[in-house]
């Protein structure tokens, strides 16, 4: 099986069966179609080696956006991570013996810096907020609250239940991502 000829679409699907979103499998997609055109040649898979991978790593065509500004090292590691997700399926399946991703490590990337709200955008949205009558608008206003005051990500929030919460103690037991 040469990788130009080979169906990554599979591969997508796979992502899609477990649960990854549809922009992680288009972003999967691409870079998996940007391995074809570098290697610009119909070799087997299993003529892929780790040198080859690394090479390509190192390219202008991961590390530089189409109009020549530098990628972000989240993004690059979003390619490494696709090419060891790839391989791995490949290895898998059983269309190759060896992995040649499995020396591709993920690259330490700074966290993007949370964005927060303005003090009068805050206000706007409790003003917003406080016009509101009914049963929902009262909900509205706590989850607001919740999420201005304790940080909680929204998934968190909404895993809440009732027990997670101590009125007397003034305290949320929450899941943090990922379950722990």
């Amino acid at each position: 099986r040469d990788l130009h000829s080979f169906p990554t679409r599979r591969s997508s699907e796979l992502l899609a069966a477990n649960g990854r979103s549809g922009h992680t499998q288009a972003a999967y997609e691409r870079d998996l179609r940007a391995l074809r055109r570098w290697l610009g040649q119909d070799d087997e898979i299993s003529a892929i080696t780790p040198d080859h991978l690394a090479r390509f790593l190192i390219s202008d065509v991961v590390h530089c956006t189409p109009d020549g500004r530098q990628r972000a090292a989240i993004s690059v590691n979003r390619t490494k991570s696709a090419l060891r997700s790839f391989f791995g399926f490949c290895v898998e399946s059983g269309w190759i013996k060896e992995n040649p991703a499995r020396l591709i490590r993920s690259s330490p990337a700074r966290a993007k810096e949370p964005s927060t709200l303005e003090p009068g955008e805050i206000e706007r949205i409790r003003a917003v907020l406080a016009e509101k009558t009914g049963t929902l608008s009262a909900r509205d206003r706590l989850v607001f609250e919740l999420l201005l005051g304790t940080g909680i990500r929204l998934g968190s929030l909404v895993g809440l239940t009732v027990g997670d919460v101590d009125l007397q103690a003034g305290t949320l037991q929450i899941q943090a991502k990922g379950g722990g």
